[in-house]
């Protein structure tokens, strides 16, 4: 990558895309750990970003995590509903 990009963090970057198209396709399966790849993404981007000193983007993902989170927890107790029931 250093030969081809001078991208800061290459890697973590390519990372964040590809399993946040991931997290997505499985969320539009309603597969519940979908939430669990969108808390990794969000916790790498909180990383990449504030690495990159850009602190407004590291506060959104921040918001974006604690969402997820919240998203994981609501879904897990609907599915737990709809077993019960």
């Amino acid at each position: 990558m250093n030969n081809y990009t001078n991208a800061a963090l290459p890697y973590p970057d390519a990372s964040i895309s590809i399993l946040s198209l991931i997290a997505q396709s499985l969320m539009a399966k309603k597969i519940l750990e979908c939430w669990m790849i969108w808390i990794s993404v969000d916790a790498m981007a909180v990383g990449v970003y504030a690495v990159k000193h850009l602190y407004p983007t590291t506060i959104l993902y921040t918001v974006f995590l604690v969402l997820a989170a919240l998203g994981y927890k609501e879904w897990k107790k609907a599915y737990k509903n709809l077993q019960l029931g």
